[in-house]
């Protein structure tokens, strides 16, 4: 889970034998959110997970040991906020950025979003993500439709 915002955690509840992978700062903010940020979190989609398999993390991760799937701390629009940085096969690195930054305009313009939970951090989270970015990597982010017309559709795969 990139974080446990309404829009992104809604559905838990139908998956009881997942693993959820999640920032353990996260999980802390979405059971008990701090009274400024909570209603950015709908504790209603996830109420009756509590009891599920949660693999709380700190820091950034390499899900597998392999390289193919890293888990980037990327706080800011949440607190406990984590994008993927993903190795394909067929189309090289790629980097998930969920809501680090919700359109590419608010990226490339150092544009915070009015609901972000700390400024500063996402700050800090644009510029790890330029120098990703410098590095040849590709950013893609959830809430812009641009970068979802660059992804397969129609049963076809990216690998």
């Amino acid at each position: 889970m990139s974080h446990l915002h309404l829009d992104h955690a809604g559905g838990m509840c139908h998956f009881p034998n997942a693993t959820f992978v999640v920032q353990k700062k996260e999980l802390r903010f979405a059971w008990w959110p701090d009274p400024w940020c909570g209603d950015v979190y709908c504790f209603n989609d996830y109420k009756n997970t509590r009891n599920f398999s949660f693999l709380e993390v700190e820091g950034d991760v390499d899900l597998f040991q392999d390289d193919t799937i890293k888990l980037i701390t990327t706080p800011g629009h949440s607190a406990g906020h984590q994008s993927m940085l993903l190795r394909l096969e067929n189309w090289g690195p790629m980097f998930l950025g969920a809501d680090a930054a919700h359109l590419r305009e608010a990226y490339e313009q150092t544009t915070p979003m009015p609901l972000d939970w700390d400024m500063e951090a996402v700050y800090s989270t644009f510029n790890k993500m330029k120098l990703l970015e410098n590095a040849g990597v590709p950013l893609y982010f959830s809430h812009d439709p641009y970068d979802w017309e660059k992804f397969p559709k129609n049963g076809e795969y990216a690998d």
